[in-house]
């Protein structure tokens, strides 16, 4: 299914923004995963990095960005935990 870049379907507003190739986009979208998905693993990756890389050297501006970035990360770990308790609890 191919979506204009505006779409509402039912009450959720899809909104691809301006993409130079709306048709590869959804496709990505379909084959390969959710812009949520696609983050989380770009965000699981980083998170590795950051985990063996030395970071001595840094600015205290970048240390505040990369602790911003983990209390993120962070919040939304504890989301799909909740998430996944709620289905646990719904299942039962």
């Amino acid at each position: 299914m191919v979506l204009p870049r505006h779409h509402t379907i039912g009450l959720v507003n899809i909104n691809l923004g301006r993409s130079s190739d709306p048709n590869l986009e959804q496709t990505i979208l379909d084959e390969v995963g959710s812009y949520g998905r696609q983050i989380g693993q770009i965000s699981d990756a980083l998170d590795v990095i950051l985990r063996h890389v030395p970071l001595d050297n840094l600015t205290e501006r970048d240390r505040d960005a990369l602790t911003d970035f983990r209390l993120q990360i962070e919040q939304v770990n504890r989301l799909k935990a909740k998430r996944g308790r709620e289905r646990q609890l719904q299942a039962a």
